[in-house]
């Protein structure tokens, strides 16, 4: 006789590993390339590996696995592009650029559009946790790895001006990275109070000082911030965490107080492993504030938009912003939005967003998904300093969570009233 459960259970372990892979693609892809197998291959594994349980799955239970929203999704992504395609012939070559092109940037498999589904397939907070935990253990191998790499070199390749790669002091796109996972571990030892998350969470910080810029502390110390408030503006959470409230903000006055003697110690420690910081190092230097020429970038996307407010279609700020930065994006997710989408209908997409992250985080049955959204959203943040949203896994992730939340909302009110209609029933027999 088959054991239905059992087959329920593989179903969910094969969904679950898949997440764990596409979260931890950098390391399949790595390893891979560690055994001396060509790149294309390695890359083909890697997605292998991350779709062929999803596909089996659609087939096997599409009632389940196939998210109509995501593929509504999808299509609208297609068409957005295609439209705008038709529309800005003159896109052609930054559509098809090998590097921040379309298919790079949006449409490659391990990229921002893509968490939207693997969130919606798990569908449950502490499930995303537990995956994303899983992705974070195996991830910090492949930081170490960059971080060798870097001892070697002596420097990052990141992206400066026009010209495409360059020669930094430190990576952005690293610093994201782990991001990332520091909040992932740091919100589960909030959560659960486990050493085990405090020490990742400690490695992530230390990996993070190595090789990260200044944006991602902003975003860790958001984090922290925007968790305390709202688990200490409920009474009773203010009364179950008083000590660790009272701890947590004296030890902040105490770091303050002492912070240039803490910077100077850890910017010397750093330094005798042959490492340095930017981030403490901008701190000492009392330029933690300068633009970085984002200003420039800026001005001129603002600028794009007073001269076409109606909007210039997916990423529409490339064929102008390409001349500044090679990467072609804003660096703001906000005029990002306002030039693809154009004034009108960006700032009905924007409102949407507030509106959604009040209702998560001041919603009455929302508590269960407000702290892995909130992790998810912190990380987001860091789109109104750098990156782009099109392929960003946390922005598109963030987005998921929401609408996950809403179905589940929805689907639990139609449960009542069911009972409530069956009861009724039962009582007038």
């Amino acid at each position: 006789m088959i054991n239905k459960k059992f087959f329920y259970i593989s179903y969910e372990n094969l969904i679950n590993f898949s997440f764990i892979v596409y979260f931890a693609n950098p390391f399949f892809i790595s390893f891979f390339s560690f055994l001396k197998i060509p790149h294309t291959i390695t890359v083909l594994l890697t997605l292998l590996m991350i779709y062929i349980p999803v596909f089996v799955l659609f087939f096997l239970n599409s009632k389940k696995y196939l998210k109509v929203d995501f593929v509504i999704l999808y299509i609208f992504l297609i068409l957005f592009f295609a439209i705008t395609w038709l529309i800005h012939p003159e896109y052609t070559p930054y559509y098809l650029k090998r590097e921040y092109g379309v298919f790079d940037t949006v449409f490659f498999p391990t990229h921002g559009i893509y968490a939207y589904l693997f969130i919606r397939l798990i569908n449950n907070p502490c499930k995303i946790l537990k995956n994303l935990k899983f992705s974070g253990y195996l991830m910090i191998f492949y930081f170490l790895a960059e971080i060798y790499l870097y001892t070697k070199r002596g420097f990052w390749y990141g992206v400066v001006g026009d010209n495409g790669k360059a020669i930094m002091s430190y990576s952005v796109s690293f610093g994201y990275q782990v991001l990332f996972f520091l909040v992932i571990f740091l919100y589960s030892f909030f959560k659960y109070n486990k050493k085990l998350d405090l020490i990742f969470t400690l490695m992530y910080i230390i990996m993070l000082f190595i090789g990260g810029s200044r944006g991602p502390f902003i975003f860790v110390i958001t984090f922290i911030v925007i968790y305390w408030f709202l688990e200490l503006s409920n009474r009773a959470e203010f009364i179950k965490h008083k000590n660790k409230s009272i701890l947590f903000f004296i030890s902040g006055f105490i770091l303050y107080y002492f912070k240039n003697d803490i910077l100077f110690f850890i910017s010397k420690q750093i330094k005798t492993f042959g490492f340095s910081s930017r981030f403490i190092d901008k701190l000492l230097l009392g330029t933690i504030f300068s633009d970085s020429g984002r200003s420039i970038i800026w001005q001129k996307t603002i600028e794009m938009i007073k001269e076409n407010p109606f909007g210039y279609g997916a990423m529409g700020s490339r064929h102008v912003i390409t001349n500044v930065i090679f990467a072609g994006y804003p660096h703001n997710v906000i005029l990002e939005i306002l030039v693809d989408f154009g004034v009108f209908f960006g700032l009905i997409i924007l409102s949407m967003f507030l509106i959604n992250i009040l209702i998560m985080f001041y919603g009455k049955n929302t508590k269960e998904y407000r702290g892995i959204f909130l992790v998810f959203l912190s990380c987001s943040l860091g789109l109104l300093l750098s990156l782009t949203y099109w392929n960003s896994n946390v922005f598109w992730g963030s987005i998921a969570i929401v609408i996950s939340c809403l179905f589940d909302l929805k689907n639990k009110r139609k449960y009542r009233i069911l009972s409530l209609e069956q009861e009724n029933y039962f009582d007038r027999k």
